[in-house]
């Protein structure tokens, strides 16, 4: 224990490191079901604490979704939000949070996904606009 300048005890809580009990096979140190870096473990803590319920409100894209004018990647949101003057877990937020564990705060900002990659309709740019020019 160690003491403070008003020499009272403050505890110091214990590092624990986690144990793996199953041989890492995930690709480059990235997690099997979102793709975002891990280590020594095949499911990052995020999607493993939400395990089961990850991507829950997200829907399939469309197959052309890439070459689609109407859809704008996630990404694209988020940067203008932060040119608007909030943070990218702002417009992550509003799609439902980065785990896709919680329904969308309205119809458009629901997430699409691609693969690995996350899409939300164009027209959600413009309800971010709106949103924040209130």
């Amino acid at each position: 224990m160690k003491k403070n300048s008003k020499t009272q005890k403050v505890n110091e809580s214990a590092v624990t490191t986690p144990v793996t009990t199953f041989k890492f096979e995930g690709v480059d140190g990235k997690c099997k079901v979102c793709g975002k870096p891990t280590w020594a473990h095949e499911i990052g803590s995020t999607c493993q604490k939400h395990l089961g319920k990850v991507a829950k409100f997200y829907k399939p894209a469309p197959a052309n979704v890439r070459e689609d004018i109407q859809f704008v990647t996630l990404k694209l949101l988020c940067d203008r939000a932060e040119e608007l003057g909030k943070s990218r877990g702002f417009a992550v937020n509003l799609t439902g949070g980065d785990a896709g564990t919680k329904e969308p705060k309205s119809p458009e900002f629901q997430v699409y996904m691609d693969g690995k990659r996350k899409f939300v309709k164009a027209e959600a740019v413009a309800a971010l606009e709106k949103m924040l020019q209130n």
